[in-house]
Order: C-alpha cells, then sequence, then structure tokens
C-alpha cells in the first residue's frame, strides 16, 4: 500500500502509525507523501526513519528545523545535502555544532558548504575555518564570490588552493599560474591539471597557450617516463598536441639540454607537421618509429608542398635497419609523387626492388642506357613510356 501510486495522503497518515518500523521507512522515503506526513514522521522514535525524512526531497523547512534538533550525525548530514534546506536551516545547523574541531562535525560543515542553498554569508563564514576539507567544499560551490575564493586561495595546503583557483569567479590568471605551478613543482594525478587546463581552455585559448609555453619553459624532462605522460596528457587535454610551435618548443628544450628521450621523439615525430624538424628527424638511423611517423607525416604535407628532400632522407637513413619492406615503401610513394631527383638516385640503391621500382619512371635518357646492363630492370625499362627507340 505504501508503493501504490494511488495511495491517499490519509492512508499515509495511518501508514506513518504504523508498528512496523520498515512501513514507516517507506512512507518517509516517499517524495510525493505531504507535508504533515513527513513532519509527524519527523519526530519518530526511529532514527532509520528520521534520516529518510532528512533525505526526502519533499520535506518542508518546518520539517527539516524539527529533524535539525536531533543529536545524530547522520541525520544532521542528510539534512544539510537536502536540496529543500533553506538557509535559516543550514544556519540552525552551523550554529548547534559543539565540536568545531571533531571530524563529524568538519563533515556536517562540508556538506553545508556544497548545498546549493548556503549563502554568500554562510560561505563567508566557513571559508574562515581550519579544515581543509570543508574550505574545498566552500571553494567549488557556484556562489563563492571572488572575496571567498581569494580568501581560500591564502590556504597553504596546495589542493585548497587549486579549487579555489578551477572557480570560475577565481582571476583565470591565477587559474594559469597554479597550473604552471602544480605542472613544474609537484607530481599529482592528471584529473588536477586536466581541469585546469579545461578551464582555461574554455575562458581563453590564448591564455592557455601562454601557459603552456610557459610550462615547456620550465619543465624538467629528465624525469624519466612520468614527466613525460604528464605533459603528454596536458596537452591532449589542452587541444595542443598537434600545435607544430609547442611541439617545436618541447623539441628544443630536450636537444639543448641533452635529453635523449625516446618518448619524445616518437611523440613529437607522430605529431609535428612543420617540414624543418621532420628532415632532423628523418635523419635518425635507429629508431625505426621515428621514421615510420616522419613518412606519414611526409605523405600527410605532400597534398600541400614538395617532400622529396624528407623522403630522400629517410630512403638513405632507413638502410641501417634493413627494413626492405618499409624501404620499398618510401620508394613506391617517391615514384608516385614522381620526384625525378630521388628517381636518379634510386637506380643506384642497393635493393633490387627499389631500382627497378626508379628504372620504371624515371625520365633521364642517360640513365635508362646505363640500366640496359643490368639484366634486373630489364623489363622496367620496357615499361617506362621515356624509353625512346635508342633505348629500346
Amino acid at each position: 500500500v505504501a508503493t501504490n501510486k494511488n495511495t491517499t495522503e490519509k492512508i499515509f497518515m495511518l501508514l506513518a502509525k504504523h508498528e512496523n518500523l520498515e512501513i514507516r521507512r517507506v512512507v518517509a522515503a516517499k517524495p510525493t507523501v505531504g507535508s504533515a506526513v513527513l513532519e509527524l514522521l519527523a519526530e519518530d522514535e526511529s532514527i532509520l526513519v528520521k534520516r529518510e525524512v532528512a533525505h526526502n526531497p519533499g520535506a518542508s523547512e518546518k520539517c527539516l528545523m524539527i529533524l535539525s534538533q536531533d543529536k545524530n550525525y547522520d541525520i544532521k548530514i542528510s539534512i544539510a545535502s537536502n536540496k529543500n534546506a533553506t538557509e535559516k536551516v543550514l544556519k540552525f545547523i552551523l550554529n548547534n555544532l559543539t565540536d568545531s574541531n571533531s571530524n563529524t562535525e568538519n563533515s556536517i560543515k562540508a556538506t553545508v558548504a556544497e548545498n546549493g542553498n548556503a549563502t554568500e554569508e554562510i560561505l563567508m563564514f566557513l571559508a574562515k575555518e581550519k579544515d581543509k576539507s570543508v574550505k574545498m567544499k566552500v571553494a567549488g560551490n557556484r556562489k563563492a564570490t571572488k572575496e571567498i575564493l581569494m580568501l581560500i586561495f591564502q590556504d597553504e595546503d596546495i589542493y585548497v588552493k587549486i579549487e579555489a583557483a578551477l572557480n570560475i569567479k577565481m582571476d583565470k590568471n591565477i587559474a594559469a599560474n597554479m597550473l604552471i605551478e602544480i605542472m613544474v613543482n609537484y607530481s599529482m594525478g592528471s584529473s588536477t591539471y586536466r581541469d585546469l587546463a579545461y578551464r582555461l581552455k574554455k575562458e581563453d585559448k590564448n591564455l592557455l597557450n601562454i601557459t603552456v609555453k610557459e610550462i615547456i619553459r620550465l619543465y624538467h624532462f629528465n624525469k624519466g617516463y612520468d614527466s613525460y605522460e604528464n605533459l603528454r596528457i596536458l596537452l591532449q587535454y589542452s587541444g595542443l598536441q598537434y600545435d607544430n610551435e609547442i611541439l617545436k618548443l618541447i623539441l628544443n628544450r630536450i636537444m639543448n639540454d641533452g635529453i635523449d628521450s625516446h618518448y619524445w621523439k616518437n611523440y613529437i615525430s607522430e605529431n609535428i607537421r612543420d617540414k624543418e624538424s621532420l628532415m632532423m628527424f628523418a635523419r635518425d638511423e635507429e629508431n625505426g618509429t621515428v621514421q615510420k611517423n616522419v613518412f606519414k607525416a611526409a605523405e600527410f604535407l605532400s597534398v600541400s608542398q614538395d617532400v622529396s628532400e624528407i623522403l630522400g632522407l629517410l630512403l638513405k637513413s632507413s638502410i641501417k635497419n634493413s627494413n626492405h619492406t618499409f624501404r620499398r615503401q618510401i620508394a613506391n610513394f617517391i615514384c608516385i609523387k614522381n620526384y625525378q631527383n630521388l628517381l636518379r638516385e634510386m637506380v643506384t640503391d642497393p635493393d633490387k626492388e627499389i631500382r627497378f621500382y626508379a628504372t620504371r619512371k624515371i625520365q633521364d635518357k642517360d640513365i635508362l642506357m646505363q640500366s640496359v646492363s643490368d639484366d634486373d630492370l630489364i623489363m622496367a625499362i620496357l615499361q617506362n613510356p621515356f624509353a625512346d627507340k635508342d633505348v629500346l
């Protein structure tokens, strides 16, 4: 009966007086029950029933005021989290706490600070608390003013400062400086700088760009994989993972500091689209991953510009790895792009397949004449439209 949608208020009042505890709990938790029934249950002998009333989103101010006089911790927490708790109710709870330094009462204060009905007066009062968890909840409240946030920001705890900096009402420059501070001097979970990066990205992309550049200038790149991973994630959150200028700054830092990081070489070569930088990476004879990244970038850039220099360097540097399949992939792309300057070099390549590709596309008659002496290239010459009657 208590759960039936057709049950009337009169019947609920009867059920609220039922001797069975579970029945009274079901009624107390039902959001459609009227205020008279909830006020009756607010004075129930059972803590469990009263806690359900305190949680009920339909509880009136009068009902919550009755409950707030109860000394039970769980009931106070439930009232403090109720969206119907008015300023009067929240103030009453705070004014009737007896042990200001206990963890229990600090939890109640923190819950009040989270409540959307907490006024500026209440938040200012709680911002002066010593407990860090209370301050952090105040900082996260949308009603916290800039004055309140600046007061909280004076706390020495870095996590309290971060929470204040994340509030949209806090000066965005403070948020930017906070992001620099934690990236350079602290080791924290990615969610911390992710949220700051998101805030700046939403408000001022130019400020975010400047902030990330400053982080790169001050960053400790020599701390192994963790330092790589933290900055990589920041670039991802900031939407700057493909920004050529940012990637070149990182490249310059690791080169100037003499940091031999294959993590960064792989990452930058995969994402950068700067021709000069790609040519530098193309000279790397050791790192096959970098070579493949450069080739993909060259394919992308070839739509709008000449990438023959990059491909030529790749073809030479990849000899050491003896990856014949990869080298032939490069050679085939050179043929597609018809880079005649590279084809002239390819006709003397140590790989027979590459020589064949080049001979089939080369337009230089003298080179074709010289290739006639190589039996492996006869079919390529015959397939070459530029093989004239003299060559034939």
